[in-house]
């Protein structure tokens, strides 16, 4: 088992996560479930790199193969919301004046890397899991 690929993940997901909680997103509940994870992700690493016996050293990466894949679902749901905000808006829109348009695309590049990067962070978790 390649011991970096748990090292980048986290890594990648962390830089994410960061990213997710310092948007302007409405959506308080979960910036701050995202910004929860982001601490819990960050206590494991440290109980990780503390050592201890391999008994608690598999039941720390169970833990935190958990709370990764709980991250993933978080920001594949708050893209989600924002996707379907998106559409509604751009609906919305459809029968107001032109001059009026306050709805710009229905995703942004920005929303579409940051779908990318949940998607190849998926990948890799569960190309780990497979390993």
């Amino acid at each position: 088992m390649n011991r970096n690929h748990p090292g980048l993940i986290v890594a990648a997901l962390m830089a994410l996560l960061i990213a997710a909680c310092t948007s302007t997103t409405p959506y308080q509940s979960t910036q701050a479930k995202l910004q929860q994870q982001i601490a819990t992700l960050s206590a494991l690493d440290q109980k990780l790199s503390a050592g201890g016996n391999e008994t608690q050293r598999q039941q720390l990466l169970v833990e935190r193969e958990q709370a990764m894949r709980y991250s993933i679902a978080l920001l594949k749901a708050a893209h989600a919301e924002r996707l379907a905000k998106s559409r509604e808006c751009i609906q919305r829109e459809k029968n107001q004046p032109s001059s009026s348009t306050t709805c710009y695309e229905l995703e942004s590049a920005e929303e579409t890397q940051a779908r990318m990067t949940v998607v190849l962070l998926d990948q890799m978790a569960m190309g780990h899991t497979r390993q």
